[in-house]
């Protein structure tokens, strides 16, 4: 396992599975652990973070997947303000 990252198992219904799988197809991901990984970023997103109109939804979609993100200024924005402004536009 690459390092940095922790193993978590969890169990789902057969529905819940399709469910995934339909949402993952959708969204263009071909791994379910990396799409899991971007909808915990994107609820912690929704729940905890300030609009921020610097951020496009390209940048918000981008974050999810681990890169970081630069304001104008240079400044490095938290990967939980993206997706909360992406939203709210």
């Amino acid at each position: 396992m690459p390092e940095g990252f922790i193993q978590t198992n969890i169990n789902l219904t057969v529905e819940d599975a399709r469910f995934l799988d339909q949402m993952m197809s959708v969204d263009g991901y071909d791994n379910r652990s990396a799409f899991i990984r971007g909808l915990i970023r994107q609820e912690y997103a929704r729940r905890y973070s300030r609009p921020n109109s610097l951020v496009t939804v390209a940048d918000a979609l981008r974050t999810s997947a681990g890169d970081a993100l630069r304001t104008p200024a240079g400044e490095t924005q938290s990967t939980a303000q993206p997706a909360a402004t992406a939203e709210a536009e």
